[in-house]
């Protein structure tokens, strides 16, 4: 007993290489959840991104069942300097049809197009499956850009014929 009591006096602090071990083992904890709310903020971001294809297909829809037919903003991106809905008609339609043009994050591009059976899709229809040209149609394009490092920017693709949209370079 009286040995361990000395043992214990002699003993003040930690050496040098339970130190390191220690700092080590915080290093890595800290690498790893570092990595894990990276990855958590990117899937947020995609889902928010899948979100407004998803808003923008259901407004496609509510405009198709009261115009019988789906509303073509081709030459518009939301939110876009030549889309100011105060001044512009189509771009007045094009706001009401998204329903959420006060809440949308920045660097984020919201297109769509559309056409009757028969007609072409032109800009939004590259790297993506392709809308049933048998019957009237639409595309809804969702862009931004989550690495500013990389020159591709995480792409979401959603048509009339799609019950879940399609993401491409997916938080890259």
């Amino acid at each position: 007993m009286v040995e361990m009591k000395r043992a214990l006096k002699r003993r003040r602090g930690m050496t040098l290489i339970e130190l390191m071990i220690v700092v080590a083992i915080i290093g890595i904890l800290a690498a790893i959840a570092t990595y894990s709310y990276v990855k958590y903020i990117k899937h947020a971001k995609v889902s928010k991104l899948k979100q407004y294809a998803m808003d923008v297909a259901k407004g496609q829809e509510q405009y198709k069942s009261r115009n019988s037919t789906f509303l073509n903003m081709a030459n518009h991106n939301f939110p876009g300097s030549n889309c100011d809905p105060k001044s512009n008609a189509d771009c007045a339609r094009w706001t009401r049809l998204l329903g959420f043009s006060e809440t949308i994050q920045d660097n984020v591009t919201v297109a769509t197009e559309a056409g009757k059976a028969g007609a072409s899709c032109s800009t939004l229809c590259t790297n993506m499956p392709k809308p049933d040209k048998n019957a009237a149609w639409y595309v809804v394009r969702v862009e931004q850009d989550m690495n500013t490092a990389s020159a591709a920017k995480t792409t979401v693709y959603m048509t009339n014929t799609m019950q879940q949209p399609v993401v491409t370079n997916e938080g890259d």
